[in-house]
């Protein structure tokens, strides 16, 4: 019955949403992609539109659940995600255009949590993540016991968590941890707890979507690459490239 819903959600999603030439699915996470004042903006909304606008292709771009973005760009054809960790598991599921940018990955605690070392030693702790999200598999590839993990549907009510003290340990990158940090006050002084290594965010498509889209788009975010129109963009948003 929930599968039968979830199908229900997905097809009503990709029915109403084919006015554009291509439908562009992200979760809320600041400053790549959020909503403000009824907007999709952000780092990569931005250039995302600058390189729709250069391949002369319309598109519609949405904020939802990363659960849900993900699924609906792996299901439905003429769609891109963003931005989604290029990972081994995720390779064959998608086409995937164009990096967009490299972070290193951090475990972040209390100001009185200690260093940690090996994941393994965190049993009987709780480390928040989004659900489905590239950081779930990581977590559990490092050895961290599944019942240490504890799914959120968004970046913001993950961060509620961490600061009501629900959860012990919160895995983001330093650009979103600061602008999280920014919007939802912590009543205590974050430590950096963990380093888990880099991670590159990317555009994505549907393995179906139609061949010259997906040549117009890449061609065109590979030629804004290389007039830094990235690296511009991040600037007007204080982040460094």
């Amino acid at each position: 019955m929930q599968k039968r819903l979830l199908c229900l959600v997905l097809f009503g999603f990709s029915t109403t949403a084919r006015t554009a030439d291509l439908i562009a699915y992200a979760e809320e996470s600041a400053p790549y992609h959020f909503t403000q004042n009824g907007q999709v903006v952000g780092i990569a909304a931005d250039f995302l539109r600058a390189a729709c606008n250069k391949a002369a292709l319309s598109c519609e771009l949405h904020i939802l659940p990363w659960a849900r973005a993900y699924a609906l760009g792996t299901s439905t054809p003429d769609t891109i995600i963003y931005s989604t960790v290029r990972r081994p598991e995720r390779e064959a599921q998608l086409l995937w255009l164009s990096p967009i940018m490299n972070e290193s990955l951090w475990l972040y605690g209390g100001e009185a949590a200690p260093a940690v070392h090996d994941l393994r030693t965190l049993a009987g702790k709780h480390v928040g993540v989004i659900n489905g999200s590239s950081s779930v598999a990581r977590l559990t590839a490092a050895g961290l016991p599944e019942q240490s993990i504890e799914l959120a549907n968004s970046k913001e009510s993950n961060f509620r968590k961490f600061a009501a003290g629900r959860i012990d340990y919160i895995v983001e990158t330093e650009a979103r941890f600061d602008y999280l940090q920014r919007q939802i006050a912590l009543p205590f002084k974050p430590a950096k707890a963990l380093r888990l290594g880099d991670a590159t965010s990317y555009y994505a498509m549907n393995l179906r979507s139609d061949p010259a889209k997906v040549r117009a788009l890449r061609s065109a975010l590979d030629d804004l690459h290389a007039d830094q129109t990235l690296a511009r963009i991040t600037q007007s948003y204080q982040v460094r490239p």
